[in-house]
């Protein structure tokens, strides 16, 4: 039998029934569901067990494991006041009973604790399978539709969810709940109007249900205005984040740009330098070789004469030493006459940079500037008009303002702004920046047709632009 009670659980809309039904916390099926202010449901053990554990940390709050929201610990330390989701606490009751093979719950007909194996959709109540079996030898089997649990079909269980709700009063546990009192916020059935709320302002169910919808309707209308809103929120800064990204990109480009046309100048002149001292060097060592090859030649000249001299002093003949003495002498005061016109010496570089080059490596390559604007929120404004009149001096505002719609001022903003005539010649114009976020634009058009005018901050267009006007002649209005 237990084998066929588990069979269910193989099937889908148990399985479907069963994962609706899971608390995602403890990952079981909910025991006494509640409702936390964001709408998600766990058991409420769990929601204690984590108020405990938020408490011995310091904390006064929990976070919702399904959407990350903050949620209060109330001031009791639990959760027990929260809300009771009906439907999940019906699906848990019907989901538990269903996978149930040892747990045992009572009867409605014996009224003792037993596994209940079967659902009689007449009496709208489970059974165990002693009662199932008595009832199929009398009456009420041939009028009433008995299911086993197994059996139930995805309908079933959907009928069995919906089931009319019992009065918990004590002793009145039998009777189906028809009414709602107002003073006491409670559903109650037929006695206990009778009995405890007769003096209530009590009404059928059905017709309180009713008016709840209606006060519910305008909770969701004004609910999915907020969400409109919300979505359009999130989707504009979306696109601020995009534009932000490309802004950064082209913001990198530009000083990787920047840098590498100084490194190219650096690099440009480092070549030239290193040349000019590649130069330098070729030159001093073919001048120390020639100069070299000279001074040995001399010095090898030399000491021939030294040998020589030398050899005339050893010879003791007065004959040859005298013929020899004038030649000599005459020789080597030739040897000493002579003298390099070209000779070779060392000289000392050095590298001296000049005032130029001392002020760029002092000053700073640039700096990266935040600014707050918004383009897609600042607006135009002022006696800007679709017609204007020739030689009469006109004016608008630029407003600048943040991502709030916040009017803001940073100094560092760029406005630039474009007139161009019908023959797409540049109309002079004056930007005045009040450094309150306003900067007012005049301009006197010369020539008659129509103007464009378009408007950047910071290297992006105003919303809305370009725009264009028309410029009459006084002869016109004739």
């Amino acid at each position: 039998m237990a084998t066929a009670q588990r069979r269910s659980a193989d099937t889908s809309p148990y399985q479907r029934l069963e994962k609706e039904a899971e608390c995602p916390l403890c990952h079981q099926t909910v025991e006494e569901p509640k409702r936390l202010p964001c709408n998600h449901s766990f058991c409420l053990k769990c929601l204690n067990r984590q108020a405990v554990d938020a408490t011995v940390d310091g904390r006064s709050d929990i976070n919702c494991v399904a959407c990350r929201s903050f949620v209060r610990i109330p001031g009791k330390g639990t959760f027990d006041e929260l809300p009771t989701p009906f439907y999940l606490n019906r699906l848990a009751e019907v989901v538990s009973v269903a996978a149930s093979d040892s747990c045992e719950k009572t009867c409605w007909m014996c009224n003792q604790s037993k596994t209940l194996r079967c659902y009689c959709f007449e009496c709208q109540k489970f059974m165990c399978e002693s009662c199932e079996n008595n009832r199929k030898c009398g009456t009420l089997a041939q009028s009433h539709r008995t299911v086993l649990i197994q059996d139930l079909t995805e309908q079933d269980f959907e009928r069995i969810i919906r089931r009319p709700v019992m009065c918990k009063t004590e002793k009145h546990e039998k009777l189906v709940v028809e009414f709602y009192c107002h003073d006491c916020k409670v559903c109650i059935c037929k006695l206990c109007v009778i009995e405890f709320h007769n003096i209530h302002d009590v009404e059928g169910i059905e017709q309180a249900s009713e008016k709840s919808k209606v006060n519910v309707m305008d909770s969701v209308k004004k609910l999915k205005n907020v969400l409109s809103d919300c979505e359009t929120e999130i989707e504009r800064r979306k696109k601020g984040a995009l534009r932000m990204e490309r802004n950064i990109k082209a913001v990198e480009e530009e000083v990787h740009k920047n840098v590498e046309e100084l490194i190219m100048k650096l690099r440009l002149y480092e070549q030239e330098a290193l040349a000019t001292l590649q130069n330098l060097g070729n030159k001093n060592q073919s001048a120390f070789k020639e100069q070299q090859e000279k001074n040995e030649s001399r010095l090898a000249m030399l000491k021939d004469f030294l040998s020589y001299g030398e050899t005339v002093l050893q010879s003791d003949l007065p004959l040859p030493v005298l013929d020899e003495h004038f030649t000599f002498v005459e020789q080597f005061g030739q040897t000493l006459q002579v003298e390099d016109e070209d000779s070779f010496e060392p000289l000392h570089v050095d590298y001296v940079p000049n005032e130029e080059f001392k002020e760029v490596l002092k000053a700073s390559l640039g700096n990266i500037v935040v600014r707050s604007t918004d383009m897609t929120r600042s607006m135009l404004q002022g006696s800007f008009s679709k017609t204007v009149m020739k030689g009469e001096e006109t004016c608008f505002t630029i407003i600048t303002k943040d991502q709030d719609g916040e009017s803001i001022y940073c100094e560092d903003d760029l406005v630039v702004v474009n007139i161009s005539t019908s023959t797409e010649e540049e109309l002079y114009k004056e930007i005045e920046d009040n450094q309150n976020g306003s900067y007012k634009v005049t301009c006197i058009p010369q020539s008659s047709g129509k103007h464009k005018v378009s408007v950047e901050i910071n290297g992006e267009p105003l919303a809305g632009s370009p725009w264009t006007f028309d410029v009459i002649s006084p002869g016109d209005l004739t």
